[in-house]
């Protein structure tokens, strides 16, 4: 629990750090995400969820790029016992914005950062129940694509993730200017 209120105090800091040295572009948003099993430590269950995230541009080629993915519960009965999993992945990561189409209002971007992961699993059935969670990192690197559109940016996003959870990710959503 400490380890995940240190990780999130860290990713706030960088970000108010960042803002009260310069007045750059700001945008916030939110996605529909999928983790989708690979075969590896992850099990054999897909998660969909939601994702809420924050872009500061550092300059036309940088932006930091803080978000948290909040899994929809995984619910699985077998034989009785009914069990329950959530994940909760927090994400401290960079993008580097490059005109690889040189499209106006298309911008595509690689993206690499750490994740902390946080897993619960709730059992219960014959009048016992268990609870176990936990925690990881995961190094995170993909690519993504912005489209300009009126009311601001429509994105998607490919990741993969390294670590004990460690899914391919698809995200697809919407950014809004704040400044």
């Amino acid at each position: 629990m400490n380890s995940r209120i240190f990780f999130i105090a860290l990713m706030m800091l960088v970000v108010a750090s960042s803002i009260s040295y310069s007045q750059n572009k700001m945008e916030a948003g939110g996605a529909i995400k999928f983790d989708i099993n690979t075969g590896s430590s992850n099990g054999e269950y897909d998660f969909t969820g939601i994702n809420g995230r924050f872009y500061y541009y550092l300059n036309d080629n940088f932006r930091l790029a803080p978000n948290i993915n909040i899994n929809f519960p995984y619910k699985e009965t077998d034989s009785g016992i009914e069990a329950k999993a959530y994940v909760t992945t927090y994400n401290a990561q960079v993008h580097y914005l490059f005109d690889f189409l040189n499209h106006p209002g298309l911008k595509t971007y690689a993206l690499g950062g750490l994740s902390y992961n946080h897993v619960k699993v709730e059992a219960s059935g014959m009048g016992q129940s268990v609870t176990e969670t936990a925690n990881d990192m995961s190094l995170s690197l993909g690519v993504g694509m912005d489209y300009q559109v009126k009311f601001g940016k429509l994105f998607f996003e490919v990741q993969d993730m390294f670590g004990d959870y460690d899914p391919f990710v698809l995200s697809f959503g919407v950014m809004i200017a704040l400044n």
